[in-house]
Order: C-alpha cells, then structure tokens, then sequence
C-alpha cells in the first residue's frame, strides 16, 4: 500500500504541472517574433522564413487582424517568402518540428514526470512484495 502522504503529494505534483501546462501553453504559443516585430514598428524588420510567417498568421489573435496592419504585412512577406528562388516553399521553419518549443518543453516536463512516477510505484510494489512495511505509522 502507498502512503497516504506519498499519494497526496503525487496527487497535487501531478495536478500543478497539468494545470501549469494548461495554462501556460495558450499564452506562450500565441507569442510570435514576427507579430511583436510587426505591432511594434508597423512592418517587419528582420527576415522571417515561410515557417515563422506561417505561425505567425495562425496564431494571431483577432484584436491584432482587426487594428493593425499585420495581418497585411505577413500575408506579403509569406507571398515574398515563398516567391523567391531558393525560397522555402513547404512551408517548414528549418527547425524540424511543427510544435512551438514551449509546447515540447512542456511535454517533456510531463514525460519525465510520468516516468519518475512509474518507477516510484515499481519499487514501492516491489518493496510490498518482498514484504517491506510501506506505511506511515508504527507496525501493529
């Protein structure tokens, strides 16, 4: 049997990274360089590939495509973009990964996490296997 106080801080870790990545994943995906670039100055002024324009135009949020102009100036950048020889038509950010980096950062917290959970309910299993007293007060 696992400990009553084991289960309850397995319970509440498990609880804080769920609702962390939950609340964090929103707000970090919708964060573009290429939209900060363009609500800032008006225009673009780095160089951003197909990839990023792309996201970009994905996650822009509505308060954006109504009042600015970056809806505009991203649609001509991707057009430019995919236009130019050399220019990287599919549409992948040379990355290699269509997930935005706090998306996988977040997955691999929750993998790890999982994990060290898995081994620590092995080894209390075979703890009571063997016998090994599991509890949190004095033997009866």
């Amino acid at each position: 049997m696992v400990p009553r106080s084991s289960r309850a801080l397995a319970v509440l870790v498990g609880a804080l990274i769920v609702g962390g990545s939950l609340t964090a994943a929103p707000a970090l995906a919708a964060t573009s360089p290429a939209i900060t670039d363009c609500v800032a100055h008006g225009a673009l002024t780095k160089t951003y590939s197909v990839g990023e324009l792309h996201h970009a135009l994905t996650t822009m949020s509505a308060p954006t495509r109504e009042y600015t102009n970056c809806l505009d100036v991203l649609n001509r950048a991707l057009a430019a973009a995919i236009s130019k020889p050399g220019g990287d038509s599919t549409g992948s950010s040379g990355s290699g990964s269509f997930l935005p980096v706090p998306v996988i950062i977040i997955l691999a917290v929750l993998v790890v996490a999982a994990i060290t959970f898995a081994v620590l309910a092995v080894r209390r299993r075979g703890s009571a296997d063997r016998g090994g007293d599991t509890t949190d007060g004095p033997a009866p």
